[in-house]
C-alpha cells in the first residue's frame, strides 16, 4: 500500500486489505472501498451479535441483516451490491488461506440493480452538436492554414488558401 495506507477495525481485515493491496495490486481506491464497506459489516457484526463473534459464526442471516441495514440506511443498491462484494472476497480469502470452512458469503443474494436505458440526443441537440464540431474543424483549418506556408508547398492545402501555387 505505497500511495497510502488503510487502517481497518479488525485485524484480519487489516490482514486482507495489506493482501489485496500488495499480492493482488488491487487499486487504492479499490482498497479504501473495502476498508469502508468490510468496517461497515465488522461493526454491524459487533451490534448484531452484541460483541461476541468470530468469522466462523457469521451466517447467511447476519449478512442478510448488513445488507437490510444498508437499506434502511438509505444506501443505493450498488453500494450494498460493492459491500457484499467486499464481504464475499474477505470470506473467500478466509478460505484460501485460513481454512475458513463456511462459504456463507456465497449463499446471500445480490441486491437486483435496476438497469438503465441509454439516453440519446433529441434532433435540436444533435443538431447543435454537429454544427459546433463543423464550426470547431473550420476553426481549425483556418489557424492551420494561417500558420503554415502555403506557398512554399507543392501539396495543396486542406483550406481555401489563396496564398497557394502550384
Amino acid at each position: 500500500m505505497d500511495e497510502f495506507t488503510v487502517k481497518a477495525a479488525h485485524p484480519d481485515v487489516s490482514e486482507f486489505l495489506r493482501h489485496l493491496a500488495d499480492e493482488r495490486q488491487q487499486s487504492p481506491h479499490t482498497v479504501k472501498a473495502y476498508a469502508r464497506d468490510l468496517d461497515s459489516f465488522v461493526e454491524f457484526l459487533g451490534r448484531h451479535s452484541g460483541g461476541d463473534w468470530s468469522w466462523e459464526t457469521v451466517d447467511r442471516l447476519a449478512i442478510r441483516g448488513f445488507l437490510g441495514e444498508m437499506q434502511r440506511r438509505g444506501l443505493a443498491k450498488r453500494s450494498a451490491a460493492r459491500a457484499l462484494s467486499a464481504v464475499r472476497s474477505f470470506f473467500r480469502y478466509r478460505q484460501v488461506h485460513h481454512g475458513l470452512e463456511s462459504g456463507v458469503a456465497r449463499a446471500a443474494k445480490v441486491p437486483r440493480i435496476e438497469k438503465r436505458l441509454p439516453t440519446y440526443l433529441d434532433r435540436g441537440r444533435t443538431d447543435d452538436l454537429f454544427a459546433a464540431a463543423e464550426a470547431r474543424a473550420a476553426e481549425m483549418t483556418s489557424r492551420r492554414c494561417a500558420t503554415s506556408r502555403c506557398s512554399s508547398s507543392s501539396i495543396p492545402p486542406a483550406c481555401d488558401c489563396r496564398n497557394w501555387r502550384a
